[in-house]
């Protein structure tokens, strides 16, 4: 969608204004869309955090001293578990975490 639509009339330059509704409905999609991205942001942290939750120093030492992280192979689905069962009990729990 554009907001400015130039055009040449006449060898001068013009614009075309769109309706201020038009304005309002990209404000609302671009806040929407911000909205959504501070949501997985904060999925990923949430997962992130639940997964340095295993990590244990020294534990595995791979080459050139790297830690690995050893997590248990059903680790993802008890996540998911957890993460639905808050969400029902409040889908915003998410937003009220750090």
């Amino acid at each position: 969608m554009c907001i400015r639509d130039r055009r040449r009339v006449h060898g001068e330059r013009r614009r075309r204004v769109e309706p201020l509704e038009n304005l309002k409905t990209l404000v609302e999609l671009s806040t929407s869309i911000d909205v959504q991205k501070e949501f997985v942001k904060k999925v990923a942290k949430n997962l992130y955090n639940a997964m340095a939750s295993y990590h244990k120093e020294g534990l595995i030492i791979g080459p050139e001293g790297a830690d690995y992280l050893v997590i248990p192979s059903n680790f993802l689905e008890r996540w998911l578990e957890k993460f639905e069962i808050k969400y029902r009990l409040d889908p915003n729990f998410i937003l009220k975490t750090d």
